[in-house]
């Protein structure tokens, strides 16, 4: 709680908010005190300290450990949601505190700073205006990879100076937009820090968006808690952002002012509906990327290692080097054909073979051998018959054979025509016989 500027409506007591009864003419009308009972309260004498050593730290502890959380800063327009989220150089607030206990124990990690104004998803660290949110997150934001405190300062600095601020009736510089600050640890464990915008009575086209997104994210928060049905992450982008966070461990620190009725018992009423969600620490690495981040490793040290000194070649067995010196040379020797292959209508003819069978010899007499068969009677149309001479019983190649003479093709035509027609015109012949018929 922080301050009241005027007469308390609600006090602190223990872990619970009491109302205050009230002193004017509605005094008689008021009905029994509600109380509101959460897991801490902090009154206005509660510095930044206090609230992140008792809600905070155990959330970073966790994240350290692997599991993946967020922290939610919820409530009212100039109720000190900035304030306890970010701080003073006096009094730092839950981020600067965090940011310290992590690079206690990790040296690098990477940042990402984002915000919802007017349901258009902005990056605070780059120059994206309008980005695309799907349900891992959004798509194409600028990540920003830092090794020290001062650099996570430095580029939370740099996002502020871009975010969306406004005067209102409350504060001169408010925050008009939901910024969302993510830290991704070496343990590929996700810490999410949201400063919501406070929600107010207007009737501005701001106000309303500001409105309609923490009515979804009241929403989203009641089907969690009632542990069943549809939730309606879709509703906003604001909802969409944070869906991937409220999948793991959630801390809320909601803050009312005292002096607010109305504003102050809606921020109640959301936090008590908070309570009752019961999320389990979901831990991000998986065992898949964890065999991969150890196959890395053991690659990286293998490349940082000294290169090991290769033995010298072993000496070449007696004898190898001159075999591999021959093949080379028949390989590379040109090939020498001796016998010229004999070429027929301008194609050559395949490689010379030895003869299966030797070659007949005729007799002196003319007469037919019982172990021959009878010469075969020459047509006038058949080419001249081939001879080959006798080679003494030895086979014979056939690059070797003697060619026979051959006609022209024009000739052996004419000489066909010439005994055809002879035929024909003789007496007594079958041809003119059939002829006179």
């Amino acid at each position: 709680l922080r301050p009241a500027d005027g007469v308390a409506a609600w006090r602190v007591d223990g872990a619970a908010v009491v109302e205050c009864p009230r002193a004017d003419a509605y005094a008689s009308q008021q009905r029994a005190p509600r109380v509101f009972r959460f897991d801490d309260v902090f009154d206005v004498r509660a510095d930044n300290a206090a609230v992140y050593e008792q809600v905070a730290k155990d959330f970073v502890d966790d994240a350290l450990r692997g599991n993946s959380g967020a922290l939610i800063a919820y409530g009212q327009t100039a109720s000190g949601k900035t304030h306890t989220m970010q701080g003073t150089p006096e009094s730092p607030g839950l981020i600067p505190r965090a940011v310290v206990d992590v690079f206690k124990t990790h040296q690098r990690c990477r940042v990402s700073y984002v915000e919802s104004y007017n349901e258009r998803v902005r990056d605070l660290l780059g120059d994206a205006d309008d980005l695309r949110v799907l349900d891992g997150g959004p798509v194409g934001r600028r990540e920003v990879d830092v090794a020290s405190v001062d650099a996570v300062f430095a580029a939370i600095t740099r996002g502020e100076r871009r975010r969306s601020v406004g005067e209102t009736a409350y504060n001169d510089r408010s925050s008009r937009s939901h910024a969302i600050l993510t830290l991704t640890l070496a343990n590929n464990a996700i810490l999410t820090f949201v400063d919501l915008a406070g929600s107010e009575a207007t009737a501005s086209a701001e106000g309303h968006c500001i409105n309609r997104s923490l009515h979804a994210l009241a929403l989203v928060i009641a089907k969690l808690a009632d542990g069943h049905g549809y939730v309606p992450y879709r509703d906003s982008k604001l909802t969409r952002l944070l869906r991937p966070a409220l999948s793991g461990r959630v801390t809320l620190v909601c803050t009312v002012a005292p002096d607010a009725g109305e504003e102050t018992t809606n921020t109640l009423h959301f936090a008590r509906r908070a309570t009752r969600v019961v999320q389990a620490p979901v831990p991000r690495a998986s065992p898949l990327v964890a065999r991969y981040r150890q196959q890395m490793d053991a690659l990286q040290t293998e490349l940082q290692a000294p290169h090991e000194v290769l033995p010298p070649e072993p000496p070449a067995r007696e004898g190898v080097r001159e075999a591999i010196a021959d093949l080379e040379r028949l390989i590379v020797a040109p090939v020498v054909v001796s016998a010229t292959p004999a070429r027929r209508r301008g194609k050559s003819l395949p490689p010379a073979r030895t003869l299966f069978f030797e070659p007949i010899d005729d007799d002196d007499d003319g007469a037919a051998s019982p172990e021959r068969l009878p010469p075969r009677a020459e047509s006038p149309c058949s080419p001249p018959s081939r001879s080959f001479p006798a080679t003494g019983g030895r086979p014979q190649t056939a690059a070797a054979l003697p060619k026979s003479p051959e006609l022209p093709p024009s000739a052996a035509t004419r000489n066909c025509a010439r005994a055809m027609r002879r035929a024909w015109r003789a007496p007594g012949s079958d041809a003119s016989s059939h002829a006179s018929n």
